[in-house]
């Protein structure tokens, strides 16, 4: 893979297609390999880049992971990249971190799609923490990475995902896995929604949690212009549940 220097972090990342440029950021514990159906059935149209957000995949960890950190980090790739307006695609986490992105250089931004996300899980957040301190403890991260892959995937989706997304997990340290969290569901985003003034897409699965699709009906509601729509047979990670449906 090829790697460039950002904010003191080495980020690993994928490309490949040509065309308006498109970025994908990826969910929790995952990295840029779960784009990999969705960069396959875009590349002939445009240039798809996904990288590994920091503590994740390849990239490096320093130790230190907020919201606002990584989306300047992927900024700064773009920047080296060449890439002067895209397209910006996230899922789960990565829907806060292209609302940062979009605050810091607005005027790069052609689109926003945000699937299976949220702006507030501050709620929630300590039985979250806890929840998973304790998920985490006596296993490995690919023990953890099975469970969790279970947790999230519908019955229907290939049995492979299920692998992939483990595989994925297991290489994020526990600290990495926990500061992520813990920067996800601790600050709240909703103060960036109203200043969206781009096209913009709210997705998420049918099979989602109920306080994650109120979330995604009030971003489409907050969002001036929004478009909300549900991608059947999919729940919180819509994009390896159903990858034609969301790549449509």
């Amino acid at each position: 893979m090829p790697q460039l220097l950002a904010n003191g972090e080495t980020l690993y990342y994928a490309e490949e297609g040509a065309g308006p440029a498109v970025l994908l950021v990826h969910s929790l514990g995952a990295n840029s390999s779960m784009w990999r159906p969705v960069s396959a059935a875009l590349r002939d149209r445009y240039r798809c880049i996904a990288f590994d957000c920091r503590g994740h995949g390849n990239t490096t960890y320093k130790g230190t992971f907020t919201v606002a950190d990584v989306a300047a980090d992927l900024n700064a790739g773009l920047d080296q990249l060449g890439v002067s307006r895209v397209h910006l695609v996230g899922i789960s986490m990565g829907g806060p971190i292209l609302l940062e992105m979009y605050a810091g250089r607005p005027g790069r931004v052609a689109s926003l799609t945000i699937a299976d996300s949220f702006y507030d899980n501050r709620a929630s957040s300590a039985d979250r923490l806890a929840q998973t301190e304790q998920q985490l403890q006596g296993k490995t991260m690919l023990a953890f990475g099975r469970e969790y892959a279970k947790s999230r995937l519908q019955p229907a989706t290939p049995q492979d995902a299920y692998e992939d997304l483990a595989q994925a997990v297991s290489m994020v340290t526990p600290k990495a896995y926990m500061d992520t969290l813990r920067a996800i569901s601790t600050v709240g985003f909703q103060g960036l929604l109203a200043a969206v003034s781009v096209p913009t897409l709210i997705l998420y699965g049918d099979k989602e949690s109920p306080p994650l699709v109120e979330q995604g009906k009030r971003m489409a509601e907050t969002i001036p212009g929004a478009r909300l729509d549900v991608i059947a047979g999919a729940g919180h990670l819509s994009s390896l549940d159903q990858p034609a449906k969301f790549t449509e």
